[in-house]
C-alpha cells in the first residue's frame, strides 16, 4: 500500500492484548478485481497526537478519500459476489426442477431448497460473500472513524488555540 505503519492506538493497546491488536481483525488482505492484492491496516489512521493536531487536520481529507474509495470498491465487490450467489442458486434451481420434472417427480419447496443448499460451489460462493461483507463492514466503520477523528481533531485544535492564547496573555 505504501502507507506508513502506525503504532497501535493507545486505547486499543490498553484495552486488548497485543496479539489481538496485531491480528487479522485489524489487518487483512483484499484482492481487487484487477488481481491486485492490498493489505488493509485499520489501525493506521485513527490515533491522535495532541502535539501534531495541525498535521492530523491536513491529512484527514486524504485519509477520508482513501478509505472511502476502498469502501466503495469493497461494496462493489460485495454486490458482484451477491450476484454470483443468486445466479448459482437460480441455475441450480432450474437444473434440479428440470431433472425432477423429466423423472415425473414433484418436489416440495423445502426439498428444493435443501437440494440447492448442498451444492459445494454455492457454499464456496457464500463463504466468499460473507468474507467480503465482513471486510466491507470493517472498512465502513473505518470511514466513520475518520469522520469522528476529523470532528475530534477540530475540537482539540480549538482547545489548543485557547491554551496558546491564554499562555501568551499570561506572559
Amino acid at each position: 500500500m505504501g502507507r506508513k505503519k502506525h503504532t497501535i492506538p493507545k486505547w486499543i493497546k490498553s484495552n486488548t492484548s497485543e496479539t489481538m491488536a496485531t491480528s487479522q481483525v485489524f489487518r487483512f488482505k483484499v484482492k481487487f478485481p484487477n488481481s491486485h492484492e492490498e493489505e488493509i491496516d485499520l489501525l493506521s489512521d485513527i490515533d491522535i497526537d495532541y502535539d501534531i493536531l495541525e498535521s492530523h487536520l491536513e491529512e484527514i481529507p486524504a485519509q477520508y478519500m482513501f478509505w472511502a474509495a476502498i469502501y466503495s470498491e469493497l461494496k462493489s465487490m460485495v454486490a458482484i459476489a451477491e450476484m454470483k450467489v443468486d445466479r448459482r442458486r437460480a441455475t441450480l434451481t432450474k437444473q434440479i426442477l428440470e431433472d425432477f420434472k423429466a423423472k415425473a417427480i414433484k418436489l416440495t419447496d423445502k426439498q428444493l431448497v435443501n437440494l440447492v443448499t448442498i451444492d459445494n460451489k454455492l457454499a464456496t460462493l457464500q463463504v466468499e460473500l460473507a468474507s467480503a461483507q465482513k471486510k466491507t463492514g470493517k472498512v465502513y466503520h473505518m470511514v466513520e472513524a475518520i469522520r469522528l477523528r476529523s470532528e475530534h481533531c477540530r475540537s482539540l485544535a480549538g482547545f489548543k488555540r485557547q491554551d496558546k492564547e491564554q499562555s501568551s496573555q499570561q506572559t
